[in-house]
């Protein structure tokens, strides 16, 4: 039952949070841009988070094994946050959802791969 609620909690925190994202308005300076960048790395850290509590406690050998594979991405997001943020600037990336989860996606995929 406990698990439940928190689960629950956790869900109901992470679209609050994406709702509140949503209606974030854009100044035209890099400090504001660079606050979205950040709000939105946390944003898929904590997305990681859930996952990791959701899915660590299946039998599923495959899904905890993503678990673990989320557990390293929060990992990474929070230890690069300030490059990729700034890289994310010096690209000029769109301030879009997609686009931005598409590359923090590419660049863990690409750690991933050198480190191992």
């Amino acid at each position: 039952m406990q698990a439940k609620v928190l689960t629950i909690s956790l869900i109901v925190g992470v679209f609050a949070f994406i709702g509140l994202l949503n209606s974030t308005v854009f100044s035209g300076d890099q400090g504001g841009i660079a606050k979205y960048y950040g709000s939105c790395i946390f944003r898929e850290i904590k997305k990681c988070d859930l996952k990791l509590v959701l899915l660590s406690k299946s039998k599923s050998k495959n899904l905890q094994n993503y678990a673990k594979m989320e557990a390293q991405k929060a990992r990474f997001l929070e230890a690069e946050k300030e490059t990729l943020v700034k890289e994310m600037i010096e690209i000029q990336l769109d301030p879009k959802h997609y686009k931005i989860e598409l590359f923090l996606n590419s660049r863990f995929q690409e750690w991933n791969r050198y480190k191992n």
